[in-house]
């Protein structure tokens, strides 16, 4: 607030005048203070898959030396206002942090599909600054969204000997078959996965068969070759095309997750 102050010079060389005395007026404004919008915790990259991204975390930190109260939070995913899923509104004592839970509508169309999008958590009602900086209350992180895998290619291998394997796209009924299946890491960080084949006919339906499952673990960018061994019980009265169905899912999550766009391989088989 306002306050008072004064100045007493005492002069000793004047004996009539001993004593000065100038007073002053100033206007004492609140301490800056130092609440910053800190982290935002979310992966570099998410699964196109989530209807709901895993929720996301946004830390606010009192960096100063005083209590603040009534900080208001909320985050934009461009531009578009998140539902926080906690307590939005809070205070800090000097060197507290909170933590904000923000809630990921990917439902809505301007949110959907694959591609970039920015990612805003800022703290409102009160003062800010970090050596005067009036952008110190928010905080942004780009976020990629797209599948962790790509399926690159599939060919088929009939298994002529225990070990000799020979590339073909006609089989006969009743011939051991193994797909040679491409897999790349899309994203920057680790990936496990396993991949499996369904068959179906040309109409849909889905065949009797026996497949195995290949597990992959693929650092970064990196590209790997797996062999699926399976086979196929069909009878035919003639030749009759079938599509192997090659899909990736998460191993750690149990297989549930869908990582790549699933790859469709035609083939022939012909009567015995």
């Amino acid at each position: 607030g306002t306050h008072e102050g004064y100045v007493v010079v005492a002069n000793l060389n004047d004996p009539d005048e001993p004593r000065l005395q100038m007073t002053a007026t100033a206007n004492i404004t609140k301490p800056e203070h130092d609440v910053a919008a800190y982290m935002i915790h979310v992966g570099d990259q998410l699964n196109q898959n989530y209807v709901n991204v895993p929720p996301i975390k946004v830390e606010y930190r009192n960096l100063g030396s005083y209590w603040e109260g009534g900080i208001t939070a909320n985050m934009t995913i461009d531009g578009i206002l998140a539902t926080p899923l906690t307590a939005s509104t809070f205070d800090l004592n000097p060197g507290e942090a909170f933590n904000v839970t923000f809630y990921w509508d990917r439902t809505n169309p301007s949110l959907d599909g694959e591609g970039w999008f920015t990612l805003e958590g800022a703290a409102q009602n009160v003062n800010f600054s970090i050596e005067g900086s009036v952008d110190n209350n928010r905080i942004t992180k780009d976020v990629e969204v797209k599948y962790p895998a790509a399926i690159t290619s599939v060919t088929s291998w009939l298994a002529q000997t225990i070990t000799d394997y020979t590339s073909t796209a006609t089989f006969t009924e009743g011939d051991n078959m193994r797909l040679k299946v491409v897999v790349s890491n899309e994203w920057s960080s680790a990936v496990d996965l396993v991949a499996i084949v369904n068959v179906y006919d040309v109409t849909g339906s889905p065949q009797l068969t026996y497949g195995g499952v290949l597990e992959m673990s693929l650092s970064g960018g990196q590209q790997a070759t797996g062999y699926l061994g399976w086979w196929l019980s069909a009878d035919v009265a003639s030749s009759t095309q079938y599509e192997a169905n090659v899909a990736v899912y998460d191993r750690l999550g149990g297989g549930t997750m869908i990582l790549a766009d699933p790859y469709v391989y035609s083939f022939w088989v012909n009567p015995s």
